[in-house]
């Protein structure tokens, strides 16, 4: 067995990415039924364009790829965002049992899918533990010159 077979599995495979697909259909159909054509779009467009800085930010601060986050996460936000719109327009309330269902057997629920997204997006754990004690050993280090001060007492 080689390390792709232990991480491959039929529901990962193949069950959820129809399962999300299909929420994703009905939900971008229903939206456009819903709010129409114009409002759907815009509706992406205003989420992209108000996650991708943001995600931008982020990801770069942590040294990650800026790219990723216009190119892969604000998409994604942004089509999470309209199905969403869409399918409580549609079903009302029986639509969070349905996001729930997509968002609870997702990949990234899975320990090992989850950890190579974070070397993906993200720095190691101990990689930002120890950049963060940096940042913190060098904001609060006394000046040189404080050290030989006398203080009236």
């Amino acid at each position: 067995m080689t390390s792709n077979d232990q991480t491959r599995s039929l529901w990962y495979d193949v069950g959820w990415p129809v399962l999300a697909g299909t929420a994703t259909a009905c939900g971008v159909v229903a939206a456009y039924v819903e709010i129409g054509l114009l409002a759907t779009v815009a509706a992406f467009l205003l989420m992209e364009l108000t996650v991708a800085p943001s995600a931008w930010s982020i990801l770069t601060d942590m040294g990650g790829p800026g790219r990723a986050a216009v190119v892969e996460l604000a998409p994604v936000c942004a089509l999470a965002t309209v199905v969403t719109l869409g399918l409580v327009g549609w079903m009302s309330v029986w639509s969070v049992p349905v996001l729930l269902l997509v968002l609870v057997t997702s990949p990234l629920l899975d320990r090992r899918r989850r950890g190579r997204l974070a070397t993906r997006y993200g720095s190691q754990r101990a990689e930002t533990r120890r950049r963060f004690d940096e940042i913190v050993a060098h904001e609060f280090a006394a000046p040189e010159d404080d050290d030989h001060r006398t203080f009236p007492g």
